[in-house]
């Protein structure tokens, strides 16, 4: 990242990051609350493929290096990752108990119903 007269220059590795971050928010607008989590992880990788595809044709001009493919997909999985379990779901953002999961009740994946057990136990019963 650099400052210069007044205007902010973002580099390749700073937008990847920024953009890995918020891969759970667009998981969590696709899925269903309570979905199983391997829907839910299904869809978190193949959104990681997608953005890693398109960063790298875009930064290649449509050139896809297959040799640092892989790595910038697993630095794509473990940042979502890491700022879904740390940061976002801490917050109550993402996650089953989190605020775009609540607000969102439509999606892909069946209702583990072990889960909405669970959270029922949790809250006593009451609609959460």
């Amino acid at each position: 990242m650099d400052f210069n007269n007044g205007t902010v220059h973002l580099d390749v590795s700073t937008l990847q990051f920024l953009v890995y971050t918020v891969l759970p928010f667009i998981a969590d607008l696709v899925t269903k609350r309570f979905a199983d989590a391997r829907v839910k992880t299904g869809v978190l990788t193949l959104l990681a493929v997608g953005t890693v595809l398109i960063q790298d044709a875009i930064q290649e001009n449509g050139d896809i290096q297959v040799a640092t493919l892989l790595g910038k997909l697993v630095t794509a999985l473990v940042t979502a990752y890491i700022t879904h379990t740390y940061v976002w779901k801490p917050l109550h953002i993402t996650g089953d108990r989190g605020a775009i999961l609540k607000s969102v009740p439509v999606g892909i994946g069946n209702v583990d119903p072990a889960k909405v057990a669970l959270h029922e136990k949790r809250v006593g019963g009451r609609a959460a």
